[in-house]
């Protein structure tokens, strides 16, 4: 028993001394942004709503939610940051696509895709 003690107190030590490194926090970290869905109301009716919801200081989801519950995740990648904008990255159908959305204010991003693709998220 005396032999195993040291061992185990060694374990302990240095499981108790890695330390994680702590998240870089950035302002969209852990945020959830959307948008009406007016497509979504008009073919299956209801309340919809797209959200992007930014898990990670890189990760993100996007999901549907109806009348107050998320009836379906669309797709997940990864994001990078800038002064001004965000480009979200994910795969649909083994084919990478690529977003930007501007930042209009804390609350607000609008994409522009050109017409009819324009939309705006806000911060929830």
């Amino acid at each position: 028993m005396r032999k195993l003690l040291p061992f185990v107190l060694l374990v302990v030590s240095v499981n108790c001394s890695k330390k994680e490194p702590e998240p870089e926090n950035n302002k969209l970290f852990g945020t959830k942004w959307q948008t009406q869905d007016l497509a979504s109301e008009i073919v299956w009716g209801g309340r919809w709503f797209q959200v992007i919801h930014f898990k990670s200081n890189t990760d993100f989801e996007v999901y549907s939610v109806r009348n107050g519950n998320i009836e379906k995740y669309k797709y997940e990648g990864n994001y990078t940051l800038s002064e001004t904008s965000v480009t979200i990255r994910y795969k649909d159908e083994d084919k990478e696509e690529v977003s930007t959305y501007n930042f209009k204010n804390s609350g607000t991003l609008e994409c522009d895709w050109g017409a009819p693709y324009y939309c705006t998220y806000i911060k929830q």
